[in-house]
């Protein structure tokens, strides 16, 4: 496996002007356990950043999961697991201009526009390399 880190996936997230196509909906590591309380019990958890719109749509990229409220409850992917379910829109619907990553067994993930989901969808596929206990530093 590569060895990625974390300034390798900050760096990532610069290049693919992530911060920039999310505008005030960005929230970024230090700020999700604020924004999001719901989050706040994952203590040992390693964010990397977030789009917030509201209490009832928001996603939180992990170091190994993606967070995401889509009107309902919060709902958890593994990404080591569940990566699949997101290979697997990208690889169907992504093309169609669909800007939220709606997932076979029926969950929504909300990603704003069609260019952060393109972005987000790059990140995530440099995480899904990480072995499932991984932290960066």
């Amino acid at each position: 496996f590569e060895m990625i880190t974390l300034d390798a996936v900050k760096l990532r997230i610069k290049r693919k002007k992530i911060i920039e196509l999310a505008g005030e909906c960005f929230v970024s590591s230090c700020e999700i356990k604020q924004k999001i309380p719901l989050l706040r019990v994952y203590s040992d958890e390693q964010f990397l950043f977030g789009f917030f719109c509201d209490e009832q749509k928001w996603t939180v990229i992990s170091v190994r999961h993606v967070y995401f409220c889509f009107g309902r409850e919060m709902e958890v992917l593994e990404l080591s697991e569940d990566f699949g379910l997101i290979d697997e829109f990208y690889r169907h619907e992504g093309t169609k201009e669909k800007v939220d990553i709606e997932l076979s067994d029926g969950r929504t993930i909300w990603l704003k526009n069609l260019a952060l989901s393109f972005a987000t969808h790059n990140i995530l596929l440099m995480l899904k390399k990480l072995p499932q206990a991984t932290v960066l530093k």
